[in-house]
């Protein structure tokens, strides 16, 4: 808002700004604009300048003369423009601080005998593998037997941190099982040969 002079009226007015946000802010970062806010109306204009008054006579800081800071040119004071950021929601991750947190989904062939699963990056710029393909996933070697609802914590692979974007926290991943819907006799079987209980050895007389 700012004041019209020739309209004897406050109207709004646009204003295109250009927003930089900082590398892993969190949600909450304040970003401030000084001056870019509402003009202020005369009475709180006049309090505000009053104010800078007291500050400037007594710890010598700078007092701002009618007219000399932002607004329509005729002695109003803009407010600043604070935005605060929020966080929009991701499908593959959830936040946690500076760590990300994301769900595998393990097929239960893999999760008994081994294997490999890949999971996305938000920046593919540290990929490790060559192909194109898996330019921007992580590899994931399982060489242990995953069990539902348990979880893995991939170090280095989470949010760049605010204060050294240089640092990243870690991917906490947690895997759910994938069955398959349906079994052949013969598949039936054999998975159960290969999960019966073994029977207890006996021990040898010493």
């Amino acid at each position: 808002m700012y004041r019209d002079f020739g309209a004897g009226r406050w109207v709004p007015r646009d204003h295109i700004v250009e927003v930089t946000i900082p590398v892993g802010a969190r949600a909450g970062t304040r970003l401030l604009f000084p001056g870019l806010g509402d003009e202020l109306p005369p009475t709180q204009q006049q309090q505000r300048q009053q104010r800078q008054a007291v500050s400037g006579c007594s710890g010598g800081g700078h007092v701002a003369s009618p007219g000399s800071g932002s607004g329509s040119g005729f002695g109003a004071v803009s407010r600043d423009l604070v935005l605060v950021l929020q966080e929009a929601p991701n499908v593959r991750y959830v936040r946690r601080g500076d760590d990300l947190v994301t769900k595998a989904i393990v097929p239960l062939s893999t999760a008994l005998g081994g294997g490999t699963v890949h999971l996305r990056r938000l920046d593919g710029s540290k990929a490790r593998l060559r192909s194109s393909r898996f330019a921007n996933l992580v590899p994931l070697a399982l060489s242990e037997v995953i069990t539902p609802d348990s979880e893995t914590i991939l170090i280095g692979e989470g949010m760049p941190r605010p204060d050294d974007p240089q640092e990243h926290g870690n991917m906490v991943v947690q895997f759910k099982l994938e069955f398959p819907r349906t079994l052949t006799p013969e598949q039936r079987q054999a998975v159960k040969l290969a999960l019966q209980p073994q029977p207890p050895q006996s021990r040898g007389a010493t």
